[in-house]
């Protein structure tokens, strides 16, 4: 791996000049050039088709920049170069086989430990029993995966996630399709990897309220440009929502609603 000078280990994230496109849509993402401080929960938020999960795919090193560079926690990022001790990948949406036991699912988090040997050993086992433990999901172990609840499913995902033992965690989008109850479970969850452990969380948000009040720095998207990024609490203002959303908004109690 590629390590970057010293002092830009001070940036979580740093991009230089970084473009994307597909073959049939130019442009997602478009000569952007950033450095994130470091923070412990990091938003990428903005409207659909802004190059959100494009992003966190190139951060993970599973799409390659068509131009550009990016380094998370100080290391650059290329597809092929083995990062898994770096950091691990949750996706929006995974097929989950019918007969998988939670427990097994999970250990598929440890590949990285294992590769050597190419057997599960006992600490790779404790491993994925601390990680259901620390999700809340320990009691499922021997359930197959299809039988939990959503959001059971994606404390799971998370857990495999944790397994894998590195210090940056990538989730795209993941409170979607959950109920109310299981967004605020999962986000505080993830607030909590970040504030207790020193996890560095970086996820894909649609809700701008829940990032506002769950993470620390916000990273908009607009058009494949930079809309707006800085501290939660400042940036994502009536100003910022109305300009990278195009449509109007009020604060209410604390809250964006549509004005």
């Amino acid at each position: 791996m590629e390590i970057f000078p010293e002092d830009l280990l001070m940036h979580l994230l740093e991009l230089q000049e970084l473009s994307f496109s597909y073959p049939n849509r130019p442009g997602v993402l478009d000569h952007i050039t950033l450095a994130v401080p470091q923070a412990p929960f990091l938003s990428i938020l903005g409207p659909n088709g802004a190059g959100k999960s494009t992003l966190l795919k190139i951060l993970a090193g599973i799409l390659r920049p068509t131009y550009g560079t990016v380094a998370l926690e100080g290391v650059r990022i290329q597809p092929h170069r083995d990062v898994s001790t770096l950091l691990a990948y949750v996706p929006q949406s995974l097929y989950l086989p019918m007969e998988t036991r939670v427990i097994d699912f999970v250990l598929l988090g440890r590949p990285h430990a294992t590769r050597l040997t190419g057997r599960v050993r006992a600490y790779d086992v404790e491993k994925a029993f601390w990680a259901l433990e620390r999700v809340g999901c320990r009691e499922f172990w021997k359930e197959n995966l299809t039988e939990l609840s959503g959001g059971e499913q994606q404390k799971v995902l998370i857990a495999k996630a944790l397994a894998q033992e590195t210090t940056v965690l990538l989730i795209d989008e993941p409170v979607t399709h959950l109920d109310l109850r299981n967004q605020m479970e999962v986000l505080t969850l993830l607030r909590g990897l970040a504030e207790e452990e020193g996890r560095k969380i970086v996820a894909v948000m649609h809700d701008v309220n829940q990032a506002r009040e769950f993470t620390d720095y916000a990273l908009f998207l607009r058009g494949g440009k930079v809309g707006a990024a800085g501290p939660s609490r400042e940036v994502i203002c009536r100003e910022t929502v109305e300009s990278v959303f195009g449509i109007g908004v009020e604060e209410r109690l604390g809250l964006f609603v549509r004005s």
